[in-house]
């Protein structure tokens, strides 16, 4: 990894700052294995412009920031971009001897980094002589390139190494408070945040993809939250042996 960091601060009013990171993964073929990751970031403190000299008094600090940033994942197991064979002892029968066989899994030679866009734009004041502390903060995270294992059918006779198969989006915001509270020789800090976010899925090789685990099926589908719980709906629970009955009369037609 290469790694960078440069910033600047005027009349502790704006802040500009540039980072970035160039970092190289084995677990990628030589073709590749390099990402460049940048990320910057303004700030601008309105309460210390000679404007809100009267605001920054009487009511307290207030600063704009704004962020946007590149990161790369490669949260995957090694050497997937090659084929692997893996031995199996006495897989089948020949001339009455057991005899080792083999089991492979493709690799995949197009493996590339998962690189994840962010943008986050927030707000910074404190009221009551710097007592109250509040900031605000959107973000919109858009991830392209998504590290997946396919799911293929069983007749296939093998599996698959991971694939870079979507993208999507995720977006939401959220506020802290915090709360400064001064007894004699004692601060007592109180905090609180609440926030909510929404992700879909933007694109997916074949459009749709479900698994299942411990008996959990799970979707990945265009214009649904990834890795969405996928399964039969419930009208509800019977009540009573007459409810069943009912329900069975209901369903074959019965008057």
């Amino acid at each position: 990894s290469l790694l960078g960091r440069a910033g600047y601060s005027f009349a502790d009013k704006y802040t500009v700052e540039f980072n970035f990171r160039y970092d190289g993964s084995s677990k990628f073929a030589a073709a590749n294995r390099w990402g460049f990751f940048p990320s910057g970031s303004l700030g601008w403190s309105l309460s210390e412009e000679s404007f809100l000299k009267t605001y920054k008094e009487k009511v307290g600090d207030l600063k704009i920031r704004g962020s946007y940033g590149l990161l790369g994942n490669q949260d995957i197991d090694s050497y997937q971009y090659l084929t692997s064979y893996t031995p199996y002892p006495n897989s089948y029968g020949f001339n009455n001897v057991g005899v080792s066989g083999a089991g492979f899994t493709f690799g995949n030679s197009n493996l590339q980094w998962e690189v994840t866009h962010t943008l986050n734009i927030g707000v910074d004041a404190t009221f009551f002589n710097k007592a109250l502390m509040v900031s605000f903060d959107y973000f919109n995270k858009n991830t392209k390139d998504i590290l997946i294992t396919p799911e293929i059918p069983s007749v296939f006779g093998t599996t698959l190494s991971k694939t870079n198969a979507g993208e999507m989006t995720n977006q939401g915001w959220e506020v802290n408070l915090g709360y400064t509270l001064k007894t004699g020789q004692f601060y007592h800090s109180f905090n609180a945040n609440v926030g909510d976010s929404r992700n879909k899925v933007l694109k997916f090789v074949g459009d749709e993809q479900i698994t299942t685990a411990d008996n959990i099926s799970k979707i990945t589908r265009v214009g649904l939250p990834f890795n969405s719980y996928y399964g039969y709906k419930i009208n509800g629970l019977f009540q009573s042996m007459e409810e069943i009955e009912h329900h069975i009369e209901k369903i074959e037609g019965y008057p």
